[in-house]
């Protein structure tokens, strides 16, 4: 058996030595993957060519101007039918302790903020329904930020020719209880002043502020 293995070993050990480089026979090309980016490209161009991306894009614009219009349109306004005023604390309490990038505390759980400390308001917050056109034009001629809660505020920007913004869900109505428009945010103070007008020629009735 041993003898056997001997023998075999000595044959593939005689092979090896015997092999010699037979050298490359015929061109060799290197195996190369086409880069994704290539190859999106050049769909892009057939695409652009056949006017295909000319349509899709228009297909695009279309919903997504649907997609506004729906949001701008959704839910109603409530028109006020009296005045109301009340004011607006926006001192926070802290849920937590803060602390800095070492992790020393600088603000302990449980201690207040007033943000109008430190910053100013700015600016009336102007909330009004773009569909009721007697609400636009009180709007317009006041200092302060006008905010749609439905209408179109790119179309209304374009015909006023002053910047409209537009109360994304109704986040800050809700956020300042705001219940029926036209209303006003303004600040007063430590704090703001929330009125709703029932009547277009109102002034602060409530003595509030």
């Amino acid at each position: 058996m041993l003898l056997r293995i001997g023998v075999i070993l000595g044959v593939c050990c005689s092979m090896t030595a015997q092999s010699k480089d037979l050298g490359v026979y015929g061109e060799v090309f290197p195996i190369k993957e086409n880069s994704l980016i290539d190859v999106l490209l050049k769909k892009m161009k057939t695409a652009q060519q056949s006017g295909l991306l000319e349509d899709l894009q228009k297909k695009l614009q279309e919903q997504t101007k649907t997609q506004l219009d729906e949001s701008f349109e959704r839910r109603e306004a409530p028109r006020a039918t009296q005045y109301r005023a009340f004011l607006y604390d926006p001192t926070l309490k802290l849920g937590s302790d803060l602390k800095d990038h070492q992790g020393k505390v600088f603000a302990k759980k449980g201690d207040t903020f007033n943000p109008l400390d430190q910053i100013s308001w700015g600016d009336p917050l102007i909330f009004v329904d773009g569909h009721d056109l007697d609400q636009v034009q009180w709007a317009l001629p006041q200092k302060g930020k006008i905010l749609l809660v439905r209408g179109h505020p790119i179309k209304q920007e374009e015909l006023s020719k002053r910047p409209i913004y537009f109360d994304q869900q109704r986040l800050l109505s809700s956020k300042f209880k705001i219940k029926a428009y036209p209303a006003k945010v303004s600040q007063k103070g430590r704090v703001l002043l929330v009125e709703e007008f029932g009547t277009l020629n109102e002034t602060n009735e409530s003595g509030v502020g």
